[in-house]
């Protein structure tokens, strides 16, 4: 069996998974060739995953908008 290795010095993936599943409506996202600087080091994964991020957080915000809006006009 190998051995996990940590994604980063002083926790395995498998704590950032429980610390993870602990933040609703969260996404764990691991970039491998990072140390502490994803965003200097991994600059095209890191600004896909920021993207994906923020386009879901713009639709669940235009779907609540417009989920509220239909409940006042009830």
């Amino acid at each position: 069996m190998q051995k996990q290795k940590p994604a980063c010095k002083g926790m395995t993936n498998q704590q950032y998974s429980i610390l993870q599943q602990g933040i609703p409506d969260s996404q764990l996202v691991l970039f491998a060739a990072s140390a502490h600087y994803a965003h200097l080091e991994e600059p095209e994964a890191y600004l896909a995953t920021l993207s994906t991020f923020l386009e879901r957080i713009e639709r669940e915000q235009q779907e609540q908008s417009h989920s509220s809006i239909q409940v006042k006009l009830i």
